[in-house]
């Protein structure tokens, strides 16, 4: 199994939104090739992807990273 770890540093109202929206994708979806969990820990968003070969993992990665900086232009706006 291959898992990868990514914090970004972020404020806990920043954060809270990001769960709501992206954190909804990643619960919704049924993912036959990876899991992903997205919560926030000491000031950071952390996602953690768990995926049994690396191109499910980069493809996960790619989409929640994605998806999270849409996300941070739509608050910044």
């Amino acid at each position: 199994m291959n898992t990868l770890q990514v914090e970004i540093p972020l404020s806990p109202k920043d954060a809270d939104t990001i769960i709501k929206s992206v954190g909804f994708e990643a619960r919704a979806e049924d993912y036959e090739r990876s899991n992903v969990e997205i919560n926030y820990h000491d000031g950071c968003l952390r996602v953690e992807i768990e995926a049994g070969d690396l191109n499910a993992l980069r493809a996960a990665l790619n989409s929640h990273l994605r998806w999270i900086a849409t996300s941070l232009k739509l608050i910044q706006a």
